[in-house]
């Protein structure tokens, strides 16, 4: 069984998820892309902000991708919990882990 059929998931919402977090990781490549182009072209003090810029915007970027990741992660987890009375990591129920 894997996680989207343990999260009661059918492969269509599977493949719908998958495609929006590949749109949303396309648009956020796209964005540091212009980002780095602009800061590329920078000179001078312009060049010192287009890099802060670029840096800010992917520590905005992973702390995005780790919060949805975690949520996944959670969904899963609660999922198992509820379903078979386990927690998954420690094999003890839900209520009385080992």
């Amino acid at each position: 069984m894997n996680c989207c059929q343990m999260m009661g998931m059918h492969k269509g919402d599977m493949m719908q998820w998958h495609q929006k977090l590949m749109e949303k990781f396309k648009a956020q490549n796209d964005e540091l892309e212009k980002l780095v182009s602009d800061m590329n072209a920078a000179t001078g003090d312009k060049k010192m902000d287009a890099m802060a810029t670029v840096i800010n915007k992917m520590m905005e970027q992973r702390k995005t991708w780790y919060a949805d990741m975690e949520a996944h992660h959670q969904k899963m987890m609660d999922w198992m919990k509820n379903k078979m009375g386990k927690t998954p990591m420690t094999g003890g129920t839900a209520a009385s882990p080992q």
